[in-house]
């Protein structure tokens, strides 16, 4: 049976993840480890402090089972630089 993919409405990025997030009652902790990278990253993003980058858009959108769309930066809400920049661990 195919699931309907979660649509999720909020206005930053960090919310929208934490929606997401929150509505597959997965932790940070499990939803670094889906992804292969750290809570701290997660926390990182779900606050604002940091964008995630398009290949960690497109794991998020994996791991959270929701349309990349939906983690796509509104108009303004990131700085181009940032959607593309690579994050150092």
């Amino acid at each position: 049976m195919v699931r309907p993919r979660l649509a999720i409405v909020a206005d930053t990025l960090g919310e929208r993840l934490v929606t997401a997030r929150k509505q597959k009652r997965l932790t940070q902790a499990e939803l670094a480890e889906r992804m292969g990278t750290t809570p701290k990253f997660i926390s990182r993003w779900e606050k604002g402090h940091v964008a995630p980058n398009v290949n960690h858009r497109i794991a998020l959108a994996t791991a959270l089972d929701v349309p990349l769309r939906d983690l796509l930066p509104a108009m303004g809400e990131w700085d181009e630089p940032d959607l593309l920049r690579e994050e150092v661990r």
